[in-house]
C-alpha cells in the first residue's frame, strides 16, 4: 500500500551492489561481532527482504520465481547441499554453505525479484557500494601477505576480484556530465592502483 500511494520503487542495483561488495560490510560488522554472527545478520536481512516482497507483491514475486533462471539457481543450491555428503570437513562445509546462502543464493533471488517488480536498475548504486568497499580497503587494508594489500583475514585474490568487478562497472557506466566523467576517472585510477597493490594475476586474466 505504501509503495502504491507514494509511487516508491526500489533499485535492484542497491541489492546487487551489497551482494558484490559485501566483504566490506562483513568486515565492518566483524569489528563488533564474531564472523558467523555477521554472516547471520546479512542472512536474516535477505530472508526478511524476500519475505517482505512475498507479502507486499505476492503475484509479481511468484511470477518472478517462475522464471527458468531461478529454477537452475535452486538446482545449484541442491547440488551444494548434496556435496556435504562427501565433504571431508563437515564443519567447513556448513560454513561454505552458509557463505553461499548469504552471498549468493538469497541475494541473487532478491535482486531478480526486485528488478522484476520495479523494473529499476542503476549503475550508480553499484558504484556506491564499490566506493564503500574501496574506502574500507584504504583505511583498514593490511599486508598479511608481504607486499599484497587485502582486507584483514582475506586472501588478496578475493580482494582483487572485488576490485576488478568495480573497475568493470566503472568502465560500463556511461555518463555525459563532465563532472561525473572526472569523478569516474578518479575512481578508476584509485581502484586500478588498489588492484595493482594486490599483485594478483588470476583476476586480471579473467578480466
Amino acid at each position: 500500500v505504501v509503495f502504491g500511494i507514494f509511487h516508491l520503487s526500489i533499485d535492484a542495483g542497491l541489492f546487487l551492489g551489497l551482494f558484490l561488495f559485501s566483504d566490506s560490510l562483513l568486515f565492518i560488522l566483524s569489528k563488533v561481532l564474531p564472523d558467523y554472527k555477521s554472516l547471520l545478520i546479512i542472512f536474516l536481512f535477505f530472508i526478511g527482504a524476500t519475505t517482505s516482497l512475498v507479502l507486499l507483491f505476492p503475484y509479481r514475486t511468484f511470477k518472478g520465481l517462475d522464471e527458468r533462471g531461478v529454477f537452475y539457481w535452486t538446482l545449484f543450491l541442491l547440488y551444494i547441499l548434496l556435496s556435504l555428503i562427501w565433504s571431508s570437513n563437515r564443519e567447513y562445509g556448513y560454513f561454505k554453505l552458509l557463505l553461499f546462502l548469504v552471498k549468493g543464493y538469497f541475494p541473487g533471488i532478491v535482486v531478480f525479484i526486485v528488478f522484476k517488480i520495479f523494473k529499476k536498475f542503476a549503475y550508480r548504486s553499484l558504484i556506491f557500494w564499490g566506493v564503500i568497499y574501496s574506502i574500507v580497503l584504504l583505511i583498514y587494508g593490511t599486508y598479511e601477505y608481504p607486499g599484497r594489500i587485502s582486507l584483514p583475514g582475506q586472501n588478496p585474490i578475493w580482494t582483487a576480484r572485488s576490485l576488478i568487478l568495480f573497475i568493470t562497472i566503472l568502465l560500463l557506466y556511461q555518463e555525459k556530465s563532465r563532472l561525473l566523467v572526472i569523478w569516474k576517472i578518479v575512481l578508476l585510477c584509485c581502484s586500478i592502483y588498489l588492484f595493482l597493490k594486490t599483485q594478483s594475476r588470476g583476476p586480471l586474466i579473467a578480466f
